[in-house]
């Protein structure tokens, strides 16, 4: 069962699973950053009031215009830079990458380079919640919403973090950038596995009431899930 609320400050949605018996509702809620209103910063966020007292998995992005013809030069450096350290390494990786992104997306033969950036700067899922697909369901919502229509584009980092702060190995990478992969209404494709591991960009898209419903509110990739 599916309820969808929209409106110009907030998306609330409902999504059930059936074991064990959650009820997530699913919000988005978006501001312009303080310093700088030509970026906003976006927040969704899965709760479920009856079981959890807090939300049980998060996600914070930025959602970033140039209007430039070409990939974000030095004098957008300070948009990524001013938020962490995530979103910084993000202008480096597109600002170093720039034929490996175009060869990947494939936009030379489309249209050109983006001209807006949707950074995923963070997810997070309570152990307890992990497996049920919240944070794909999470990211569908960020893309779709705020990272719609081929001239924007998505970019995250796949760097799975456990709550002792351990660094991922090489294969706890692999596993979540693969993961991300599999969802096809999500379409990350890897810049280089290699040199940039866990680095994924995505094209944006039809927004999502352009889109199949149920692949949209319930796809779930086949396989193990860590979030």
């Amino acid at each position: 069962m599916y309820r969808l609320v929209r409106d110009e400050q907030r998306v609330s949605e409902i999504v059930t699973t059936e074991e064990p018996d959650y009820a997530f509702h699913i919000k988005s809620e978006v501001e312009r950053h303080s310093e700088f209103p030509e970026m906003l910063v976006i927040h969704v966020t899965a709760e479920d009031e009856e079981y959890f007292e807090k939300p049980s998995a998060h996600l914070k992005a930025l959602h970033i215009t140039t209007l430039q013809d070409g990939f974000p030069d030095r004098d957008y450096f300070h948009l990524f830079d001013v938020e962490s350290r995530d979103t910084c390494d993000a202008y480096y990786v597109i600002y170093d990458n720039k034929q490996k992104i175009r060869n990947v997306l494939g936009t030379e033969h489309l249209f050109g380079d983006p001209e807006a950036y949707l950074v995923i700067e963070d997810i997070r899922v309570d152990e307890e919640c992990r497996g049920l697909g919240l944070a794909l369901r999470l990211i569908r919502e960020a893309m779709q919403v705020f990272g719609y229509w081929p001239s924007t584009m998505s970019i995250l980092k796949a760097y799975p973090v456990d709550d002792e702060s351990n660094d991922p190995t090489f294969d706890d990478i692999r596993s979540l950038a693969n993961y991300y992969m599999s969802d096809k209404n999500l379409g990350f494709k890897e810049i280089d596995p290699i040199n940039e591991l866990g680095w994924l960009v995505a094209l944006g898209d039809a927004p999502y009431y352009l889109t199949e419903e149920e692949a949209f509110f319930s796809g779930k990739p086949k396989g193990k899930s860590s979030g």
